[in-house]
């Protein structure tokens, strides 16, 4: 009998998807966090009001995101006054921007709402 995967290796196997996945294409623009979309248990959990965006489950140091202080936890919900309901549509608006963009993000830290300006950087290549 296959043992299903726990719910545990989904998130990080999730969360590394989005890390790889979180930037346009080619090498383009890049925020440096992984993220998770946010369940209706979470949202719960959180005290949110609904269950949209997309939580910070990890900034990469040095990235565009550790240096404006966006934080682990965090919850972006907007991008340039555009609603974030998951991963693939914060992807699909970075995808959109050139490195060096400056972006106002829109989220929830500790139950309060702040804004944040964040210069979009240029994804890293990977080594070969």
């Amino acid at each position: 009998m296959q043992q299903r995967p726990s719910i545990g290796r989904l998130m990080k196997v999730a969360a590394l998807f989005s890390l790889l996945s979180l930037s346009s294409p080619g090498g383009g623009a890049w925020l440096g966090i992984t993220v998770q979309n946010v369940s209706a248990q979470m949202a719960f959990q959180l005290g949110l009001g609904a269950s949209s965006g997309v939580m910070v489950m990890m900034v990469q140091e040095g990235g565009p995101a550790a240096q404006a202080g966006i934080r682990q936890g965090d919850v972006i919900v907007k991008l340039n006054q555009h609603n974030v309901e998951n991963n693939d549509e914060l992807r699909d608006l970075i995808a959109k921007l050139s490195p060096g963009s400056l972006v106002r993000l829109e989220l929830i830290r500790d139950r309060e709402e702040i804004a944040i300006s964040i210069q979009l950087g240029q994804r890293p290549r990977a080594a070969a």
